[in-house]
């Protein structure tokens, strides 16, 4: 996608004060803790050492508290919003690590999901996660997962979109055929009955709304306007993937569900199950613009003398022969295919 910038982009939020925010105080501590020491001139495949003595797990963060205090808001089309409490995703987590153990899972196996949700519990058990888009053809699917071998795969049975059930099984069947390596697959229920679009259900305290571009798309062409009808007092952050956010999506989201929120578009990568860059509540949201770049990412703009586009340090790739040929091609660079540009305030414009 692309669309002509303006040389004074529109000013559409802006946070009431950087230092109350927690990520103003994570930083702080972080910088005051651990150091961080790069080495820029070491080529790409040799591993840099991120804030030495530092330890990080995904879904010991996520399952830190054990409380009645709800967690999460599940929803889709044709479906019922629920709430899950804190106490209720450990229990959950728990249960289903402890089987996925039982049938040998072990640190390094890889796991592999085609869903509309990813997994917490992989990362509870030091395993490797891998996920793909429910709505990925086949081919698309096994582009991401023959790559790793995984070991277990959950899948949905059938998604619905636009009113209409898509069969998932028969896809299935043929991504499982080519795994070879694979020893289980799970399949979970996840189509409900139809209904039309129905907000009554959304529960009254929201702080942060997860969503995609076409969604907001959706529901502005179908001229809903939560704001006229629902108190959302508590919501502070919306936050918006799976394709660029149009400059007009964000007149929508400010004009018709809260003008005192943070929209944050995101840009990310499916090689690094990540983001390149996204929001950040201690800085200004312009229309029609991602934020800022993520923490840890040295994302830099380079020249088309044949050099990438973008830059980013990786960890390591599963295929480790395979990948370090690739990384000492790469000359020290993941070329992402996106065109960007970058302002002195940090902000950034990706188009496709």
């Amino acid at each position: 996608m692309a669309f002509a910038r303006k040389e004074s982009p529109q000013l559409m939020w802006k946070p009431h004060s950087c230092q109350s925010t927690n990520i103003h105080k994570f930083k702080l501590l972080v910088n005051q803790t651990f150091g961080l020491q790069l080495d820029q001139s070491s080529p790409m495949e040799d591993i840099p050492e991120w804030f030495r003595g530092a330890r990080l797990n995904f879904a010991e963060n996520l399952l830190h508290f054990d409380d009645d205090e709800v967690a999460l808001y599940t929803a889709g089309e044709g479906q019922e919003v629920q709430a899950i409490t804190f106490h209720q995703l450990r229990n959950k987590v728990t249960v289903l690590a402890s089987a996925l153990k039982n049938h040998g899972v072990k640190k390094g196996d890889r796991i592999v999901g085609v869903l509309e949700v990813t997994i917490t519990l992989v990362s509870f058990i030091n395993a490797l996660s891998k996920e793909s888009n429910a709505d990925c053809s086949a081919i698309g699917v096994l582009d991401r997962f023959k790559q790793i071998s995984p070991k277990i795969m959950f899948s949905v049975d059938a998604v619905r979109y636009n009113n209409k059930i898509h069969d998932h099984l028969q896809k299935l069947t043929q991504v499982v055929q080519n795994l070879t390596e694979l020893e289980k697959v799970i399949v979970l229920p996840f189509v409900g009955r139809a209904d039309e679009i129905e907000l009554s259900g959304i529960p009254k305290r929201i702080t942060i709304v997860g969503t995609g571009a076409k969604w907001l798309s959706v529901l502005e062409e179908r001229k809903i306007e939560p704001l006229k009808t629902h108190d959302l007092s508590s919501l502070h952050t919306i936050l918006s993937t799976g394709s660029p956010l149009k400059p007009a999506s964000y007149d929508y989201v400010y004009k018709s569900i809260k003008a005192d929120v943070l929209l944050g578009s995101i840009s990310g990568g499916t090689d690094i199950i990540s983001c390149f860059a996204g929001q950040n509540p201690i800085v200004p949201v312009y229309r029609g613009e991602i934020q800022t770049r993520n923490l840890g990412m040295a994302v830099e703009s380079w020249n088309d003398e044949g050099l990438p586009s973008l830059f980013i340090f990786l960890t390591h790739l599963w295929f480790s022969d395979k990948g370090k040929t690739w990384l000492s091609n790469s000359r020290r660079g993941l070329a992402h295919g996106l065109k960007r540009e970058r302002r002195k305030s940090a902000l950034l414009l990706i188009r496709n």
